[in-house]
């Protein structure tokens, strides 16, 4: 084993639901690595222990832990992460890369806020991993640079998933179905269940065995009472050693994934790769990643998505045919082997990694984004904490591409906000709570002179609530738009409301009024 010689900050969200062991499998697989991991919350940490996983206070300080461990690159794990992954390497001149799987790059495509935001860390040099190819064309699809986005394949353990031939499992009756699946819409299963009722329909020797568990346990309970599905079993989400034990047993293996009505795939389900791995054949769908997997008829069967009856069918063959069961697991395992094997592709993650940290043309950088030489001029009234304005930032920036930022915050923070790479100038009042008294009248007027093209105020939920001083601010100084930035990233107008001034009821004066 490597000594580590370079050290990587990864960015988490939840440290780590149970689901996610690739998450922690690609972390433990990069030997040549330390590792200090960031999360905005911890479970399930007996299953997968570090003992470098933080939950820091705020964003900021993510940025200071980044610059005390010197970190070398900045991994961000799934799409979400990426903007407190853009801050922080922007923060300590490092480069980023976000590892994307399938939500983040189907269900949030969505959405133009979350478009918006993958542009905006894109512009700046984020780097994208995708562990799929189909992932990579959505991300080009919405304008992410090719020569910032690279494939690498997850991997399973091919050791601890040992080859068993269907000769083995051949003579036990009735012959046993395996899904292991978190219970979503996308993972297809009221699809597995009505495969299941044609096939007893027709008399077909089978037993469908689900492990997992998830929001849509109930409504699937329910139609297995529905359809009277007593060939299927449910066992909720299970210990790895016992899941391994359920594919030691299995005949087939299915993942009918589908796409879900919000948008949301699959990236390439790792359950399906241990299956192959396993020597169980399979059948699945022609779904985001998949085929990258299983290539129809020569590594396993694919059909339409939600199509039932072609699955049923599928299922049928493969459980008489022996001689294609048997050719299907033999080159199921071969591909596993050669494209997702744990230990190969953890040498691949190494290099690439290795190549992102070295290479200083791959840092971000604020002078090469396209952002950098604004006409117009935009104020931030900050009203939230550093790190979630500068998250605040990064998307203005790719929304409003001619605007240059600044910002007014209070004397103590000056210096803070200095630091954030995408601030221009800085204008300060006393220490206190926002309002126009404390501001001042002078540097109303200095500010409201400046004829700002837009004035932002940030809000840190989505209504508002309790944040009229910070809207006052914005009408006093003025600006041809006047808008408030929801935590959501949602923009709201504000009005430009003429006030008459008196100190004491903090109002603005005559000259201060903007009717633009």
């Amino acid at each position: 084993m490597p000594e580590p010689d370079m050290t990587l900050l990864h960015i988490c969200g939840r440290y780590l639901p149970l689901s996610e062991t690739f998450t922690y499998d690609l972390i433990k697989g990069l030997d040549g690595f330390e590792h200090q991991v960031v999360a905005s919350a911890l479970e399930n940490v007996q299953h997968f222990p570090l003992t470098t996983v933080v939950v820091p206070p705020s964003e900021e300080q993510a940025w200071t832990l980044a610059r005390q461990i010197n970190a070398r690159a900045v991994v961000c794990h799934f799409g979400p992460q990426s903007m407190l992954g853009m801050t922080t390497a922007l923060t300590v001149d490092r480069p980023a890369v976000t590892v994307f799987h399938g939500d983040d790059v189907s269900r949030l495509l969505r959405d133009h806020v979350w478009v918006g935001r993958y542009r905006a860390v894109a512009s700046l040099g984020m780097h994208a991993l995708c562990i799929s190819h189909a992932g990579r064309q959505k991300l080009l699809d919405i304008g992410w640079p090719a020569s910032q986005i690279d494939v690498i394949h997850l991997g399973v353990d091919t050791d601890r998933f040992a080859f068993v031939p269907p000769a083995e499992r051949w003579p036990a009756r009735p012959r046993r179905i395996l899904m292991v699946a978190r219970l979503v819409e996308k993972k297809g299963v009221e699809v597995a269940l009505d495969a299941m009722r044609r096939l007893r329909d027709r008399g077909c020797e089978v037993e469908l065995r689900i492990v997992g568990d998830g929001p849509e346990r109930t409504r699937i309970e329910s139609l297995m009472r529905q359809w009277q599905l007593t060939n299927v079993s449910m066992l909720g989400a299970l210990e790895h050693s016992l899941t391994r034990h359920e594919f030691s047993e299995a005949h087939l293996y299915i993942q009918p994934s589908v796409t879900a009505e919000s948008g949301d795939q699959e990236g390439i389900p790792v359950s399906l790769m241990e299956a192959m791995a396993s020597g169980i054949p399979v059948v699945s769908t022609r779904h985001s990643g998949i085929p990258e997997l299983v290539i129809d008829g020569q590594t396993g069967h694919l059909t339409a998505e939600r199509d039932a009856e072609a699955l049923s069918v599928a299922i049928e063959r493969l459980t008489r045919d022996r001689t294609s069961a048997e050719r299907l697991a033999q080159a199921a395992r071969a591909r596993v082997e050669q494209e997702f094997d744990r230990r190969r592709q953890a040498t691949r993650f190494d290099a690439y990694l290795r190549v992102l940290a070295e290479d200083e043309g791959r840092r971000p950088s604020v002078s090469r984004s396209r952002y950098s030489t604004g006409r117009r001029r935009g104020l931030i009234i900050q009203s939230v904490p550093h790190g979630l304005m500068a998250r605040k930032l990064l998307l203005l920036r790719e929304r409003y591409p001619d605007v240059q930022w600044e910002v007014l915050t209070t004397e103590s923070c000056a210096t803070q906000v200095r630091q954030i790479p995408l601030v221009g100038l800085v204008w300060t009042y006393a220490d206190g709570r926002l309002s126009l008294r404390q501001i001042g009248r002078t540097l109303l007027t200095e500010l409201h002179d400046r004829s700002y093209d837009i004035v932002v105020a940030p809000y840190a939920d989505d209504i508002g609530s309790g944040f009229a001083h910070v809207r006052r601010a914005a009408a006093a100084i003025g600006g041809r738009r006047l808008i408030a930035l929801t935590l959501g990233d949602r923009e709201r107008v504000l009005p430009a409301n003429t006030f008459r001034w008196h100190m004491k009821t903090e109002e603005t004066p005559p000259r201060l009024s903007s009717t633009r």
